[in-house]
């Protein structure tokens, strides 16, 4: 029989009551830390470059939003492969609430059904946080190209070859140039590019004849005639641009797409934490000073809980997935 000399006893008492202690203090510290959440600066990635719709609305939101939670709230720009890059990377971060993603249909739904080998999977990976925005695309040519509606642009594509530029494969500017190659039968090339920039020169310049453009991106080529708009891709007329109709009114029933974008965290975040930052969004939305700049912008602000934004992130990844089956895209 072992026997456990006194000394020994004291040591192993001594020892356990230190990893009690230790042990204790560990979860007393953790649970102070998320009573006092957030306690230290959020990150807030966006997947795309300065100057995007997602840069611009995140930007806009990220110093009211620190001024609510009282930490600052740091924008991040982690660009490259359609989102990928910095979803891959939010999805992987630490569940602490103190990285948070700019998240689109792009990230949170399109790309997994397009693109092979995506490092991270946008219905398990994330928690939805809040929605903050959704914003059509606009059907715009140069005013080099003599139309005035949808039906003109279909009729001169028929009789020669048309291109739509995009800023990248997945996103609802591509998508949505998608479905109206479907629905009409053109057979349009589209022309993926790495920025904005270099694709209004040539869109201005009817290097390529169209595209379905985010309207914070072209809204002043549009005010200044240098591009004309043909049509809204939502089902309803839009607030900003309330005399040009939807696709869907111009002969093609049913064209519906409108882009949104929202806050994301990873997944395991506490609920306290998502609670937390939801609440500082949605406040941050209804301010003045925000809520104004947004309207400018073309973005028609959503008040959500979190359980409402994941329940509309589940239906977009639903639709999305019926979506590009039909529109057979290569």
């Amino acid at each position: 029989m072992l026997k456990i000399r006194s000394n020994n006893r004291a040591w192993l008492w001594a020892l356990t009551a230190c990893a009690i202690f230790f042990g204790v203090s560990g979860i007393a510290a953790a649970s102070q830390s998320q009573e006092n959440f957030p306690s230290k600066p959020i990150r807030w990635v966006i997947p795309w470059g300065p100057g995007s719709t997602t840069d611009m609305l995140a930007r806009t939101l990220s110093g009211e939003v620190s001024a609510i939670l009282g930490v600052s709230v740091i924008v991040e720009n982690k660009a490259g492969a359609d989102g990928n890059i910095g979803a891959a990377y939010v999805s992987a971060a630490k569940p602490d609430g103190y990285t948070i993603m700019m998240g689109t249909a792009s990230t949170n739904a399109v790309n997994v059904l397009l693109q092979d080998g995506l490092r991270y999977n946008p219905g398990k990976d994330f928690r939805a946080v809040a929605k903050l925005a959704s914003i059509p695309n606009v059907l715009v040519v140069s005013k080099q190209i003599p139309a005035t509606n949808v039906q003109e642009l279909i009729a001169l594509a028929r009789k020669e070859p048309y291109s739509f530029g995009s800023t990248g494969a997945g996103g609802t500017v591509h998508l949505s140039g998608e479905l109206f190659k479907n629905m009409t039968g053109l057979d349009l090339l589209h022309v993926p590019y790495k920025g904005g920039s270099t694709l209004l020169t040539d869109l201005l310049t009817a290097r390529v004849q169209m595209m379905f453009c985010n309207i914070p991106l072209c809204i002043s080529h549009i005010e200044s005639g240098d591009l004309v708009a043909l049509g809204i891709t939502s089902a309803k007329p839009y607030g900003l641009l309330p005399e040009v109709p939807p696709i869907a009114e111009q002969g093609l029933p049913n064209f519906d797409i409108v882009g949104w974008y929202g806050v994301f965290a990873p997944a395991g975040v506490p609920d306290e934490a998502v609670g937390i930052l939801n609440a500082a969004f949605n406040k941050a939305l209804q301010s003045p000073q925000v809520s104004g700049v947004l309207k400018r912008l073309g973005a028609e602000v959503e008040i959500t809980t979190p359980e409402e934004f994941d329940a509309f992130t589940r239906e977009e990844q639903r639709r999305w997935k019926e979506l590009v089956s039909q529109m057979d895209i290569q």
